[in-house]
């Protein structure tokens, strides 16, 4: 499976440290921040995303958003709407998220099964297989049945006990054994 969100194009920051390992703050007081991503904004107003080594063009689209942070599965708390948001598309074919996003587009769309072309004589052949696996099945069913018939009745008197020689002549060792 394909991973669209690694660490070469997804989005990281953190608060700034200063040398001592404190925060460091601006002159306003608010805390400042590193990532590896920027936007610029270029002469024709058009804004690029660059996250990385990678880069991306930036589409400003009208929607309406309701922004939430889920604190758990029965609380979201509401911190504001938004009227536009921003859709980022690779700028490159050969970039190495945009190969990523075809392989993902792929894999979801890869057949599960594949057909062979096969001529009659193959679809007989393979007909005929079929068959005898079934038998084969079959015969070992019935003998599973047969074997546990037996094993059912070992204990008492029945036509095959009595018939059998084999069993006969065993007996007769057993007995010469015991007083023996």
């Amino acid at each position: 499976s394909t991973r669209l969100l690694n660490p070469e194009n997804c989005v990281r920051w953190r608060f700034k440290k200063g040398p001592d390992g404190h925060g460091l703050t601006d002159e306003d007081g608010r805390p400042q921040y590193e990532s590896n991503s920027r936007i610029v904004e270029w002469e024709d107003g058009s804004r690029t995303l660059y996250v990385g080594n990678e880069s991306y063009e930036l589409t400003e689209i009208e929607d309406h958003i309701l922004i939430f942070e889920e604190n758990s599965q029965d609380v979201h708390v509401c911190h504001g709407s938004l009227k536009k948001r921003l859709v980022a598309t690779p700028r490159d074919l050969q970039s190495a998220t945009h190969e990523m996003l075809k392989r993902s587009q792929y894999n979801k769309f890869e057949a599960n099964r594949r057909s062979l072309l096969m001529s009659q004589e193959e679809q007989d052949a393979h007909q005929q297989l079929l068959e005898i696996q079934a038998d084969q099945k079959q015969k070992q069913r019935r003998e599973e049945q047969q074997k546990q018939a037996l094993e059912e009745g070992a204990g008492g008197m029945t036509r095959a006990f009595l018939e059998d020689d084999a069993a006969d002549e065993s007996s007769r060792q057993l007995k010469r054994a015991k007083s023996g």
